[in-house]
């Protein structure tokens, strides 16, 4: 697959994890690199928009729902598969 054809493949594949495994309703990629583990695979970092749950919990009836930003790094092995991700705090870097 062509380098171009691989980023947006990667790309895809972390927007399609944080959608539907956090519920992200929002995804902004702010780093994505490949990285080479004795394969081809990438790192990626990202903001995402989430419902926030203290609120849900209240039961509040509200006219919009309340999201909240969290940032994640992930990283993907080489079938774009997500083996590993972390919830970061921005000042963490």
């Amino acid at each position: 697959m062509a380098p171009i054809g691989r980023l947006s493949a990667a790309r895809a594949a972390v927007e399609r994890f944080l959608s539907t495994e956090l519920g992200a309703q929002e995804v902004r990629i702010t780093k994505i690199v490949p990285v080479d583990r004795g394969s081809e695979g990438w790192s990626a970092e990202a903001e995402i928009l989430v419902p926030n749950l203290e609120v849900k919990m209240l039961g509040l009836p509200l006219t919009q729902e309340v999201l909240e930003r969290e940032h994640y790094t992930l990283e993907l092995d080489a079938d774009l598969t997500v083996w590993s991700y972390e919830n970061v705090r921005p000042e963490d870097g």
